[in-house]
Formats: C-alpha cells, structure tokens, sequence
C-alpha cells in the first residue's frame, strides 16, 4: 500500500505504538520480578523483610527495567521507520514475532534464575547457564513441588503476556501510510532518545546492576536486578572466556619455563641424617 499521508495524522497513533509496546516490556518485567518474591516469600519473612521494602523493589528496578525496554524497543522502531518509508512492507508480523521471541526467552531465563536461586544466591549468569546445559541435574537436585511450581510460573508468564500482547498491543498498532517527514522525526529523535535510555540517562558513566542496589537484604537487591541486563552484560564480559581458561595468562612453554625457574635449587643444603639414598 503505498499511501503518503499528513504528517499530524499519523504522529500520536505511531508515538502511542512506541509508547504502548514500551509500557508492555515495563508490565512484564515487573510481572516477572513479582512471580520471583512470591515464589521466595517464604524466605523473604525469615528475613523480616515488611511490604514497604517489597514495593521499594520495585521503585529501585524502574532504571534498569527502563533501560532493558529501551533496548529491546531499537527493532520494534527500526522496523517503524522502514514502515513508513516503504508502507508495501509487512512488517507487523517481524515485529509480533519479535516479541514473542523475546516474552519467552524471558521468561525462561526468570524461571531458571528462580530455580537456582535457593542455592546459589546469585543471579543467572553464564557460569549458571553451562548447569543448566544438563538439566536432568536441576531435575534430580530440586523438590518435585518446586518443578511443577516453576513450570507452572513459566507457562503463566508466557501465556498472559503473549496474550496481552495480541489483544492489547498488536491489535492496536496503526498501520502507517508513507511519511518521510515522521520517518525523520524518528530517525533523528526517537533512536537518540532509546540511545539515551539505554546508557540509563546523560550520566558519564552508562547504568548499570550496582545502580538498583538500594537494601542490606541481597534478595530484594537480586530481585530489582533486571534479569534480561544482568546476563546480557555477564555474557559481555565473559564472553572471551566461554570456550577457555580465564586464568591462562602465558603459553604453556612459558608458563612452564617460569615455574621450573621459580623451584630451581641453586645449591642443596639438605643435612642427610642417614646413610641410606632417599627411595
């Protein structure tokens, strides 16, 4: 369809596209955030943690959850602007597809995080995703009851928002006639503005985990880590390392040649009490 129409006409339905599927990422992290303190509510009382602590989670998690949706918006706004430029192309179901890619790797690295959680006390990283390489050991070592839990968590995340997201979100999103005009405005704001979103603001230094740290209490602190950023930046700075030994500095020659020098006896001084060789 190749349509060109005014500029006015078309500007609050696309910004209200962009806002919306901003709003969803937002809901959803939040929803996931929300499964894992009532999956773990049981420890949260042994720490006398009070429901005021529990909303605070969620207040401190805004920057990183912002930032996390600023970073999944970028394909959902190119997409937009190509839109706009060539309107023959269909790429609502690029988009839909998109997302629905992204609901479920979600919600799959939440419920694996929440299944390793009660021993490792840490967040999902790269370390915890070669444990989950053999998951007949997860199995094997958690409560049949906490499996069913979690499989439970798992399908509900994905079946609601996946939902939501179709009769809410790609129900509504307008389809937009040719407009180089808002195409610009896009192009020369609105990916500047999701730039910004992402660094976490104009600070010098780009956000990042230890920024929504805000409690003494590490699970409330744990909890307001978005998941999706934690492992993101974990696999940057591991990445390097995912296929060898982050320790080996020198190669194995050099290494060797150092050490035998390191342990070479100059001279021995051993005072031999017996007349007999050492075996």
């Amino acid at each position: 369809m190749n349509i060109k129409q005014p500029v006015f006409k078309q500007f609050w339905p696309t910004i209200g596209a962009i806002f919306f599927q901003f709003l969803f990422w937002m809901l959803y992290f939040a929803a996931a955030r929300l499964a894992f303190l009532v999956f773990y509510s049981r420890q949260l009382n042994l720490e006398d943690i009070t429901t005021l602590e529990i909303f605070q989670t969620f207040y401190h998690a805004t920057k990183l959850d912002f930032a996390t949706a600023s970073y999944l918006m970028v394909i959902p706004v190119l997409l937009l602007l190509i839109r706009l430029v060539f309107p023959g192309f269909n790429l609502r179901k690029i988009n839909k597809l998109y997302t629905m890619t992204g609901v479920v790797l979600y919600a799959l690295i939440t419920v694996g995080e929440m299944g390793l959680y009660g021993e490792w006390k840490t967040k999902l990283t790269m370390k915890a995703l070669k444990y989950l390489r053999h998951p007949s050991e997860v199995y094997n070592s958690a409560e049949t009851s906490d499996v069913i839990t979690l499989m439970l968590i798992l399908i509900l995340l994905i079946v609601v928002f996946l939902f939501v997201y179709h009769k809410l979100i790609d129900a509504k999103l307008s389809r937009p006639g040719r407009s180089y005009a808002l195409a610009g405005i896009l192009l020369v704001a609105g990916l500047p503005l999701l730039v910004v979103g992402m660094r976490g603001g104009f600070q010098q230094i780009p956000i990042n985990q230890s920024q929504v740290y805000f409690s003494n209490k590490h699970i409330l602190n744990h909890a307001a880590t978005n998941n999706a950023f934690n492992l993101f930046i974990n696999f940057i700075e591991n990445y390097k390392n995912l296929s060898s030994n982050p320790f080996t500095y020198y190669p194995e020659e050099v290494a060797k040649k150092t050490v035998d020098e390191i342990y070479r006896i100059e001279k021995d001084t051993t005072i031999r009490a017996l007349n007999q060789p050492a075996p």
